[in-house]
């Protein structure tokens, strides 16, 4: 039997060609507790980027909604190799979402599996991590 108070598994999946604003969704790439990430094409500059938008059933309460803007805000605020940069904030359809940076390559995740992982690539990828959350601090994000 179906709760119709339950909202956690409401997922508005954003199909292939889809258009958002200027962008021109590729496919979903990532899906956390605070967001669903695309792979988009930007129309008007022709690069890739990344738009990540707040899950439906959080996007109706005005409390996560801040929390998702100050989120963008305070990664807009940054400058580093390691950390993403932000574009640009916007809603569709009711559901916030800013644009980012999209950056190739493997997730931290998926590195993380190979169990082959030398002591060297653990200590680059550690550093690289430290250097980018140090830049963070030091701007005031925590």
């Amino acid at each position: 039997m179906k709760d119709n108070n339950d909202e956690t598994h409401i997922h508005v999946v954003l199909a292939k060609d889809t258009m958002v604003q200027h962008y021109r969704i590729i496919k979903k790439i990532g899906a956390g507790g605070m967001g669903e990430v695309y792979l988009a094409e930007d129309t008007k500059l022709k690069r890739n980027v990344a738009l990540k938008f707040m899950p439906s059933h959080l996007a109706s309460e005005a409390n996560m909604r801040t929390r998702f803007t100050r989120e963008a805000q305070a990664v807009a605020k940054l400058n580093h190799p390691n950390i993403v940069v932000i574009h640009e904030v916007y809603e569709s359809e009711e559901r916030p979402y800013f644009v980012m940076e999209h950056v190739e390559g493997q997730s931290l995740r998926d590195i993380m599996k190979d169990r082959d992982l030398s002591v060297d690539k653990i200590l680059e990828l550690v550093i690289q991590i430290c250097s980018g959350i140090s830049s963070a601090h030091q701007k005031n994000v925590v």
